[in-house]
């Protein structure tokens, strides 16, 4: 409607609702006179479904009132095709008739939409007296009234069929295939219909659905960017888990799952490790199902590790302590990262207690592992619940695995340790997002930082900037004098922790990262910084592009005095 008619044709809209009891969903284009309103319906209860179509010929007098149009952006399609004649009047609607018979006399074409529509209550997604299926999950579902109900969250809106040139996360696998059957919509719609008509044996037992979620790459760019916040990556999990309990576990997967675990055993033998793996590298990734394009990540040796333990810290000015979450890749792979962290909180003004052997288990909850997720998950919380209460905050290092405090672990701990998950959820930071807030509260001047210049390009990992954005990173890598600090408008990197290893995904993952991630690196002058700070996203560039990223971590550290 016309934006100075808006506020009284919602304030009556709103008494329509009210009189049937109803709320209704408010969002879009207020400043153009447009709203999409989406009231909250049962439509599997005859009576829902019946009031569907009272609501909707109310709401279209209401519109006719105003001298606004019903279609909106979106068209006018089956729903809103039946009132086409009622808005615009017999004599056009009869020429839109005519058109029809003219050009698609045989009705080849969108039968059945714009004219000769059927009743707009007929051919939904739901039916009278459908029943939902409860389920014993792993995860908890209680926002959304559990796991089925999660899924029909996707309203269909195809804001997963976004391209990379709108920008976002959501959904790379989509953005590099422009295949619907990639898209987080797809996703969704095949899990609700497979709880649809089902007998409680089949259910989470539907290899079709198995196969097209592992093409998921567990971003989580849906939890954020979708309207209708659909957590994709939580929901192929639990299904992978149940499909797995069902038929058993694949062996790559579970050796996939368990390689951190396994390394940490050989880093004190940590040359010899890597001499035979390089070594036997062909049989190594023959046996994990990997790409022999990829190059194999070395292991770090136990005394680098011992190294982080063993540092003195000196901190002037003390302002408390923080607790370093030492998770299970950096403790494998990059542990002089931990060491860097410990030195950037001193030079802070914070001491740090760093944890010994507790690993995310992010590995775990990519494959589908959660039982054991949930262990790590339970063990974590228990064992630093005491501390993390008294300590300013819990810092991480890599995305995936601190981010698991803040997404996961609320929602899968026993639930005696809900309260507690939830306290370490809440002081579980980032470290560029624990200096923004040091920045922001003033205890932190750029007098400590260097002058020099510096130009960098920021690839944000697909967790943070669903969880937590990728705005504290930036602001802080500009913060000194003369930083210059941008991010890349790249969604997903590509690789997705073992995603992009494995054979059969090497040609999405390049895909995906050639989208935006390779090119612009590939564009940039030698002397700029790349960061990522996600452990698979640097080597994916160095894959793809040949440049070594840094985490930031390294980029903060440097431009400290």
């Amino acid at each position: 409607v016309r934006v100075t008619d808006l506020p009284d044709y919602i304030r009556e809209f709103n008494q329509i609702m009210s009189t049937y009891n109803l709320l209704c969903v408010h969002y879009a284009h207020a400043g153009s006179g447009e709203i999409h309103l989406r009231p909250i319906l049962n439509l599997k209860t005859t009576e829902g479904n019946a009031l569907f179509k009272t609501v909707l010929s109310e709401v279209s007098q209401l519109v006719k009132k105003y001298k606004g149009s019903l279609s909106g952006e979106h068209g006018d399609g089956r729903l809103r095709g039946e009132f086409i004649q009622e808005m615009i009047g017999s004599h056009c609607y009869d020429l839109l008739e005519e058109t029809k018979q003219i050009w698609d006399s045989k009705g080849v074409f969108n039968r059945n939409k714009i004219v000769y529509t059927p009743s707009m209550n007929s051919h939904l997604r739901y039916y009278p007296n459908q029943q939902t299926p409860e389920l014993d999950t792993l995860f908890r579902f209680d926002d959304f009234d559990g796991y089925v109900r999660t899924a029909e969250l996707c309203n269909g809106s195809a804001d997963c069929r976004k391209t990379e040139l709108t920008g976002g996360t959501m959904c790379p696998t989509y953005m590099a295939t422009r295949n619907e059957v990639m898209s987080t919509r797809a996703r969704a719609n095949l899990i609700r219909e497979s709880f649809r008509e089902d007998s409680s044996a089949n259910f989470f037992n539907d290899k079709d659905v198995k196969d097209i979620l592992s093409h998921c790459i567990a971003c989580k760019g849906c939890k954020s960017e979708c309207p209708s916040s659909v957590d994709m990556t939580k929901l192929k999990a639990e299904y992978e888990y149940q499909y797995n309990k069902k038929n058993g576990t694949n062996w790559r997967d579970k050796l996939i799952a368990h390689s951190t675990h396994i390394q940490k055993r050989f880093q004190g033998i940590a040359i010899v490790y890597n001499v035979v793996n390089q070594v036997l590298e062909s049989s190594v990734k023959s046996l994990l199902g990997f790409s022999k394009k990829r190059s194999l990540p070395k292991i770090a040796s136990l005394s680098s590790v011992k190294n982080v333990y063993n540092y003195k810290q000196i901190v002037n000015d003390e302002k408390g302590y923080v607790i370093l979450f030492f998770d299970e890749f950096t403790h494998v792979f990059e542990p002089e990262l931990a060491l860097l962290a410990v030195k950037v909180l001193n030079k802070l003004g914070f001491k740090v207690e760093i944890t010994k052997n507790l690993d995310s288990g992010r590995a775990y909850f990519s494959k589908g592992e959660l039982e054991t997720a949930k262990k790590m998950a339970n063990k974590n919380v228990r064992s630093l619940s005491k501390s993390v209460q008294q300590a300013t905050a819990l810092i991480g290092i890599e995305p995936s695995a601190l981010l698991s405090f803040k997404d996961e672990y609320p929602q899968i701990v026993d639930f005696d340790l809900l309260d507690e998950a939830n306290i370490i959820s809440e002081k579980s930071f980032l470290l560029d997002e624990f200096i923004a807030k040091r920045i922001d509260d003033g205890a932190i001047d750029n007098s400590i930082f260097t002058s020099n210049p510096k130009e960098i390009l920021i690839h944000g990992h697909c967790h943070q900037k669903a969880i937590t954005g990728m705005a504290n990173m930036r602001k802080t890598l500009n913060f000194p004098k003369n930083y210059s600090a941008r991010l890349i408008p790249s969604g997903c990197c590509g690789m997705a922790g073992s995603f992009g290893y494995e054979s059969k995904n090497e040609e999405l993952s390049n895909k995906i990262g050639e989208l935006v991630l390779f090119p612009t690196i590939r564009s940039t002058n030698e002397e700029v910084l790349i960061v990522a700070s996600g452990f698979s996203c640097r080597h994916q560039i160095m894959h793809g592009t040949q440049r070594r990223a840094a985490h930031y971590i390294e980029a903060i550290w440097e431009a400290l005095k």
